[in-house]
């Protein structure tokens, strides 16, 4: 990864600022625990911005503040990862940047009905 454009440090600044007001701090006698829907977590631009034509519009950008985001916590559950996992394994790569505690488990994927029998959608849950 590239040294984010002058636009994404500020806005992770604020980001930080914002998280440091929101979520507490990592102590020892903590335990901070996320769960986040990402939505459709799966293919990621490979820009710092996306342009309007772009397909995802998930970008460098956007993976910066969500890695900012879990950075926060000590275990996190992510919903809506998809089959490929573009993205996640950027986000990994991120968090590798934390150092050797983070791990990940591997995602098993589950097929749950949906609203009707006809319907059904994957999910991604790792454990």
């Amino acid at each position: 990864m590239t040294t984010p454009p002058a636009v994404v440090a500020e806005d992770l600044l604020r980001l930080r600022t914002a998280l440091d007001g929101t979520v507490p701090g990592k102590e020892d006698s903590n335990l901070l625990v996320a769960t986040w829907n990402v939505r459709a977590f799966g293919d990621l631009t490979k820009e710092w911005k996306a342009g309007p034509k772009d397909s995802p519009k998930r970008d460098f950008h956007a993976m910066a503040c969500i890695a900012e985001i879990v950075s926060r916590f000590d275990i996190l559950a992510l919903q809506e990862v998809r089959r490929n996992t573009t993205a996640l394994q950027y986000l990994l790569g991120l968090l590798g940047l934390l150092g050797p505690s983070w791990r990940w488990p591997r995602p098993h994927l589950l097929r749950v009905s949906a609203w009707s029998a006809d319907r059904t959608q994957e999910r991604s849950a790792g454990w």
